[in-house]
């Protein structure tokens, strides 16, 4: 979740959050099945980001890390973004689903959360440079404006669904 060092020089993920709204927009993309890879790789990226994060810069010393999330906000957004993230890893299967039923998709919308809280921890990271944060700020509202119930609506009449072939 880092500043300094290795674990800081990588841009926010949230490659699980473009692959409704890019299906929407090409609906002769499917890529609906690898929604839940992207998202367990997203997870397990800031896993380790927050592990290089305390090693490299705190050599795992909890007194180090906890003093970096009092005194650096942006420590403290990268973390929140973390916990936010941790319930959704191993509720993402096709058995946790049906055991939450409804309430598995309110429990996934964390991900709305924690995909700003990732880009507002990439801004407080004060870097010289913010081009690619206006960058990864910029996908991610697009992507959020894309799953807005009026612009999908828009997309689905624009490019309706290709017709099925009977099969004989």
């Amino acid at each position: 979740v880092g500043g300094g060092g290795p674990a800081g020089r990588h841009p926010p993920r949230g490659q699980e959050l473009h692959v409704a709204p890019l299906a929407e927009v090409n609906q002769s993309l499917n890529l609906i099945p690898l929604r839940r890879a992207f998202g367990v790789y997203g997870f397990g990226y800031i896993a380790l980001h927050f592990l290089a994060y305390a090693w490299s810069s705190n050599g795992f010393d909890s007194a180090l890390i906890w003093r970096a999330l009092g005194e650096r906000r942006a420590m403290s957004v990268g973390v929140l973004a973390l916990v936010l993230l941790i319930p959704l890893a191993p509720t993402s299967t096709n058995g946790w689903q049906k055991r939450l039923g409804k309430r598995w998709k309110l429990l996934h919308r964390l991900v709305y959360l924690a995909v700003p809280l990732s880009v507002l921890h990439y801004f407080w990271l004060e870097r010289d440079i913010m081009d690619w944060f206006f960058v990864y700020a910029a996908l991610v509202g697009i992507l959020f404006v894309i799953r807005l119930p009026v612009v999908r609506r828009a997309f689905t009449k624009r490019n309706p669904p290709a017709p099925v072939a009977a099969s004989e």
